[in-house]
């Protein structure tokens, strides 16, 4: 019997085999920076719904409150907005839009500038900034190799408008 010891095969073999090891780590990279992107774009349009909260707070009156309290009271709802926005409603139910199934509240809400009707002028600009620490799905084993790489990344986002004022 004669053995035929032919390699017509191996080259597609060897092929198949360092295709994997180049293309799945690129796949990994691809998914990871989408969603990097996905959560960027969900924390811009998290700080616009604030800042457009924000607007509509001055447009109305203190109905008796303080300064303060007013504020207070506006600072919460817009937090509280921004938040639900993001799907981090702080009832740890895994519905979240960002970091489903977070066991606690990673966004964080900055408000500046916040318009007091009766005392902000018309044009004042007021910012709300929004923050999240995203941690990497398929990168965070770089971190263990290279002690530089962290696991983890910033992201946020922040928008400014001006205050409009109700015609007197």
């Amino acid at each position: 019997m004669k053995f035929n010891n032919s390699q017509k095969g191996s080259i597609a073999v060897e092929f198949a085999l360092v295709a994997l090891l180049i293309l799945l780590p690129l796949m990994a990279g691809m998914v990871e920076f989408g969603d990097i992107f996905y959560d960027k774009a969900i924390l811009t349009n998290a700080s616009r719904e604030g800042a457009r909260l924000l607007i509509t707070y001055g447009q109305g009156d203190k109905a008796g409150l303080t300064e303060a309290q007013y504020e207070a009271m506006v600072q919460t709802n817009v937090v509280t907005r921004v938040k639900q926005y993001c799907g981090d409603s702080g009832d740890n139910v895994a519905r979240a839009l960002i970091n489903p199934g977070a066991a606690s509240s990673t966004v964080s809400v900055t408000l500046s500038g916040v318009p007091v009707p009766g005392t902000s002028v018309k044009g004042a600009p007021f910012t709300v900034t929004v923050q999240y620490v995203y941690h990497y799905m398929f990168l965070s084993f770089m971190s263990k190799m290279l002690p530089s790489f962290s696991s983890s990344l910033n992201i946020g986002a922040q928008t400014t408008m001006g205050y409009e004022a109700p015609d007197q």
